[in-house]
């Protein structure tokens, strides 16, 4: 499950990355023609590609795979059959539609082998930036309580009906708001003048307007996420800096050169002299280099045609159903292009190891499909696994695995509770299964070894058996088959 997850946020990390790519390339263009929130909520678009794994589905045609039910009564018997007689997939589900995705799928086979080494370190990876976030955030705010005091702010209510707790603290020379749904001015502890007041108040309330906190909130959990991939660190950069921009503009849209004026004075004025305020916050000023764009976008500030506004709006639908419509096809070629349904004694089977196709030759998770179908009930059955090595011990009680020759043995006597145990021993990439068998009522012990077609593997943490394994095994005690779906790609 958790190679699934990896797998998936991967795909999803390439599509936005390459939604990044074109946007900043296009960013020379978009910065003269279309408006400031645009190139701030773009970014948006990246954010939920990376974040929201889809995968287009193929439609299917049912194959039946070559399947059969041996009857047999010994485990000769059974390892001949499988021997001579080979399970095969179709040629439709060999075939690989096109070069794209054989390249994937060669790829895929490459590191399938250590997907689950990667998932476990992208997980704690992901829980180590989060928790970082996280203790920042809640330290930060422990010392905003302690170190700051409650002020009234009456002026509050001509920008906001929303209710705002305003603080004073000396820890800081510039403003910033901090809290998702109980929002917190904090204000530096240097006397304001009033025009300055207004000047923060409507910065800020532009923001609690916008829900820019949350916005940020939600960038930093997808660079937790994505923490791998160096593009997020880009993205979110980008969010921080035209978050700012967006809002001066917002703010000074209907201010005269005056008042314009006054707001980047003021702006000016509270430089700060050391870094206060987390990702998590959103403040009013910002480094030199962000603050003369910042200025340069007020004083070239311009209007924004209808027919300009109609164009971003298509090119921001453009681009967002381009790459997901990309990204769920990568997510359909990284997949099989088969599914294969399991049967016991004519009922369908599910299983959450999904089986699989590989050398000619359908694989079944071992344990989960022999306790689907019964077979593991029984108090001495078990599954032991030694560093590759498994042991699986089939015990029975009923009539089927009492042959004619026990039952004279017995002298018909007491059958019904008449037990046989199996001892299978077989090996990780190793085509040979060992069988030894309990003592029966003669008190003989019998082992066999049989060479197969096929080893058993390990594919996501779980161990798998060719399905000629899983017959063998069983012994003719349950008719388990199987039924291959090819998907149809065009």
């Amino acid at each position: 499950m958790l190679a699934e997850i990896f797998t998936a946020f991967l795909i999803t990390s390439l599509a936005g990355s390459c939604l990044a790519a074109v946007i900043a390339l296009l960013k020379p263009v978009t910065k003269r023609i279309f408006f400031a929130s645009w190139r701030y909520y773009i970014w948006l678009a990246v954010l939920l590609v990376m974040m929201l794994p889809i995968h287009f589905s193929a439609p299917r045609k049912a194959e039946t795979a070559p399947t059969y039910t041996p009857q047999m009564t010994t485990a000769e018997q059974t390892a001949e059959t499988n021997v001579s007689q080979p399970i095969a997939p179709t040629a439709a589900v060999t075939e690989k539609p096109n070069l794209i995705k054989s390249e994937v799928t060669r790829v895929k086979g490459i590191i399938d082998g250590k997907l689950d080494m990667f998932a476990f370190l992208w997980l704690i990876g992901a829980v180590t930036f989060f928790l970082f976030n996280i203790i920042g955030y809640i330290r930060l705010l422990v010392k905003l309580r302690r170190g700051s005091t409650v002020v009234p702010c009456p002026e509050l209510k001509n920008f906001t009906d929303k209710r705002v707790t305003v603080r004073v603290w000396d820890n800081t020379s510039s403003p910033f708001t901090i809290g998702i749904f109980m929002p917190t001015l904090v204000l530096p502890a240097s006397e304001l003048t009033t025009e300055q007041l207004l000047n923060i108040l409507r910065h800020e309330t532009t923001h609690l307007k916008r829900k820019d906190i949350l916005y940020k909130w939600f960038a930093v959990l997808v660079k937790c996420v994505h923490w791998f991939n160096p593009v997020i660190y880009y993205v979110v950069r980008q969010i921080n800096a035209e978050c700012e921009i967006s809002c001066d503009l917002s703010v000074v849209r209907k201010m005269s050169a005056e008042e314009e004026q006054s707001y980047v004075n003021t702006i000016l004025s509270l430089l700060p002299a050391r870094r206060s305020a987390a990702n998590l916050t959103t403040g009013m000023t910002g480094s030199k280099k962000a603050l003369k764009r910042r200025f340069e976008m007020i004083k070239n500030k311009k209007k924004t045609s209808k027919a300009a506004a109609v164009v971003s709006a298509i090119l921001a639908a453009a681009l967002l159903t381009t790459t997901v419509f990309a990204s769920g096809v990568i997510s359909d070629l990284t997949a099989d292009d088969y599914t294969i349904e399991i049967t016991n004694n004519g009922e369908k089977i599910e299983l959450v190891n999904k089986p699989f196709i590989e050398n000619g030759e359908v694989y079944l998770p071992l344990r989960e499909t022999f306790e689907k179908i019964g077979i593991m009930e029984h108090k001495d059955s078990k599954i032991e696994w030694n560093d590759g090595k498994i042991d699986l011990c089939i015990a029975y009680y009923t009539d089927d695995a009492v042959t004619s020759e026990q039952q004279s043995l017995n002298n018909g006597q007491g059958v019904e509770s008449f037990s046989v145990i199996y001892n299978h021993a077989i090996e990780i990439d190793k085509p040979v299964i060992t069988v030894n068998t309990a003592p029966n009522l003669a008190g003989q012990y019998i082992t066999t070894e049989h060479t197969m077609d096929n080893a058993p593997t390990v594919r996501n943490s779980t161990a798998y058996v060719p399905y000629s394994y899983a017959v063998y095994m069983l012994n003719g005690s349950r008719d388990i088959q199987y039924t291959v779906y090819d998907l149809v790609r065009k």
